[in-house]
């Protein structure tokens, strides 16, 4: 016994009840014109059979057998050809959108509903059972992806901007603003003029130029220097994003933040409290060792004078109460981010963190929007607290 007289039985006992005798009813009218099910059609009419089986049995005798391994009269009905389509359309104010026309297929829904955010509008049109999707550059490469697994058909002016989106993703060289080597001089290519110029020649310092003014790429020739410096440097400099990099300093000793302090001052160094005197001593005599001066230095915090006298005294007898100037390249702060600090409006371009537990939350929102944060201290405080928090 096949499925098509399974339906047309349970319509003529008048078993189905509801939306399932409405639906039964519209495909025996297809079944009687000669016309196969569809793929979703098949499911639906199989899971309301087996809903009835019982009644059906009392006619038919058991027809599990036939529900199990269904067979079909009637070649099942394609719904694929034309059936697929994704365009441009226009949305109630005129917008551009993209519009995917499909029979129901979870998987394509399953993908839109879990890329929703990154598609910024993905509603479902009831009137004209579409999906309308806003116009952007995710959306379009998210659709081409579709038209690679699923049978969309795509209007003209939608596969224009596949056409255009693919010669950008196979040329990409020529379109992304990156910095390159040209006679080996950096330079800038694929960027907008009003990007601050290059003002060196040096591969390192470039590529922080770069980064600051938001190019993230580079050749391969400038990669491979970078791969061969520094292990803490190299990871900064390859980081696309603000990053905060946690250094055992049990293992890693001072020397190994000396490239962070050559070439990415102004540099912000956080102070513990509770250890102050130490932590200050022990950066400022790395510094002076490294070549720095006492101006090159600003420490922008005190002690109470009845417990940190030596503190103090040390600040004073080495002249590190400077004010921040733009020859300021290091920074000292403990718990609280100073007014002077903020009203200076110095670009500050790297951040030492010695090992802080209790700072006020106006030093932690600072330092969350700062880049190439590097937390340096033992790995047992690593541990113990959330660098996300940082």
């Amino acid at each position: 016994m096949n499925i098509e007289d399974l339906v047309v039985s349970l319509d003529m006992y008048n078993f189905a009840k509801d939306w399932e005798k409405t639906f039964i009813s519209s495909i025996v009218s297809q079944i009687v014109s000669g016309n196969g099910l569809t793929e979703k059609q098949s499911v639906i009419a199989i899971r309301i059979l087996k809903k009835h089986q019982l009644k059906m049995t009392t006619i038919f005798g058991d027809i599990e057998k036939f529900l199990e391994n269904p067979v079909f009269r009637l070649p099942k009905r394609s719904t694929i050809t034309n059936s697929y389509r994704a365009s441009i359309g226009l949305d109630e104010n005129n917008k551009k959108i993209i519009k995917l026309e499909f029979p129901f297929n979870q998987n394509i829904v399953d993908l839109i509903r879990q890329e929703k955010s990154r598609l910024n509008s993905s509603i479902f049109n009831k009137e004209t059972k579409s999906w309308l999707i806003e116009l952007n550059e995710f959306s379009i490469g998210f659709c081409m992806a579709l038209k690679e697994s699923f049978p969309f058909v795509v209007d003209n002016e939608l596969q224009d901007l596949f056409d255009q989106t693919k010669s950008i993703i196979d040329n990409s060289k020529e379109f992304i603003p990156s910095l390159v080597l040209e006679n080996g001089i950096p330079v800038y290519k694929n960027v907008s003029p009003y990007v601050p110029t290059l003002t060196t020649t040096d591969i390192l310092t470039s590529v922080i130029e770069a980064k600051r003014a938001g190019i993230n790429n580079w050749d391969d020739t400038i990669q491979k220097f970078i791969d061969s410096q520094d292990c803490i440097f190299k990871l900064l400099l390859n980081s696309k994003h603000s990053k905060s990099l946690a250094v055992d300093s049990e293992i890693n000793e001072i020397a190994s933040l000396n490239p962070v302090l050559k070439y990415l001052d102004p540099c912000l160094i956080i102070v513990p409290a509770g250890s102050e005197l130490e932590k200050l001593q022990t950066m400022y005599e790395f510094l002076i060792k490294e070549g720095y001066t006492n101006q090159d230095m600003s420490v922008m915090f005190r002690l109470p004078s009845d417990t940190g006298k030596k503190f103090n005294n040390f600040i004073k007898n080495n002249q590190l109460n400077s004010p921040v100037s733009d020859k300021t390249k290091f920074i000292f702060i403990c718990t609280k981010l100073p007014k002077p600090l903020i009203k200076s409006k110095i670009q500050i371009n790297s951040v030492i963190n010695l090992g802080y537990w209790n700072v006020h939350y106006t030093v932690k929102e600072f330092v969350k929007n700062c880049q190439n944060v590097v937390y340096y201290t033992s790995n047992k405080l690593i541990k113990d607290l959330h660098l996300a928090d940082m």
